[in-house]
Order: structure tokens, then sequence, then C-alpha cells
């Protein structure tokens, strides 16, 4: 058996369709979550992408963020409603407040990569940058 005379092993074309109709629902899966979802070892995977699809795996074009008036107008609207929060809190026995202000954490956490077939265009991806919806942890303390 060799592969000269068409004889060796076969290619997984039964796999193929399934993992393109995969790809195309999701173009940003990782190859853990297909191998995982075909029960294939994901090496294999690779490999079947590579020689038998025409897809490709490739890195988001990344765009800056730029902030709105809208957004700069909704930061505003929110700071104000916690700082009369915080002022009712005041002449309720509130005392101090904690914020961690360096800490920040992400909850939007976009793909950096995508699958696409071969000639088509690269997805863009904004930055994160200062807009970016995060979570800011603060603990309010009350002299009772």
């Amino acid at each position: 058996m060799s592969r000269l005379d068409g004889t060796g092993r076969p290619k997984a074309s039964s796999y193929k369709e399934r993992i393109e109709k995969i790809l195309i629902e999701n173009k940003y899966i990782s190859l853990t979550r297909i191998a995982k979802e075909i029960q294939l070892n994901r090496f294999t995977i690779k490999r079947i992408i590579k020689e038998e699809t025409d897809f490709r795996k490739v890195a988001l074009r990344w765009v800056p963020y730029t902030l709105t008036n809208e957004i700069k107008a909704k930061r505003v609207d929110k700071a104000r409603i916690m700082q009369a929060m915080v002022t009712k809190m005041r002449r309720d026995g509130f005392i101090y407040s904690i914020t961690s202000e360096e800490t920040l954490k992400y909850y939007c956490n976009p793909a950096n990569s995508a699958w696409i077939r071969k000639g088509d265009e690269i997805p863009m991806r904004v930055a994160k940058g200062i807009g970016w919806p995060k979570i800011m942890v603060t603990v309010f303390f009350s002299g009772d």
C-alpha cells in the first residue's frame, strides 16, 4: 500500500462536511471545540482543514476604538447617578468607599482570530480601549 497507487489511508471526507458546516456557523471557533464536538483529535481536525478544505485561520485586523458622543453622554449620566447615590448614603451614615480603579475586569472578550475561506477579506476587530465594557468593583461601608 502506498499513496502513489491510491491505496493508503483514506481521506476523512465524511468529517470534511461536518467541519465545514461548523466553520461556516462559527468562524471564531477553536480547534479544541471542533474536536470536542466531532470527537476527533485536534491535530486530525487541523490536518483535515489544511488538506481538504479551503479554510485558513487568520489573525483579525485591529482597528482603534474611538469614543462617540453617545458613549461619553452615557458615562456622564452614570457618574451623576453614582454621585447622587453617594450623597444620599453620606446623609444616612455612609463613611467611605473603596473602588478598584486599576483592576478593571473585561467581560467582553472577542476572539483574536477567525477561520476564513482562501481569498476572503480578513475581518476586523476593535481594539480594547478606554470605552470597552468592563466591571469595576466598588465597596461601600456604613457607620452602623
